[in-house]
């Protein structure tokens, strides 16, 4: 059981490392708000 948890493990960090992907619109909105911009809180899905 645990070779099948850990081979899983593996190739989800392969594939993405910080468990994370974003489409290009929530980056685009993710980098302006790095750039002194903001993100309103309601325009966030907070059911994810």
């Amino acid at each position: 059981m645990q070779f099948k948890y850990d081979f899983i493990k593996r190739l989800v960090l392969t594939w993405d490392p910080y468990y994370t992907k974003l489409t290009p619109k929530e980056l685009e909105r993710v980098v302006a708000a790095e750039n002194g911009e903001y993100i309103n809180a309601e325009d966030i899905d907070w059911e994810v």
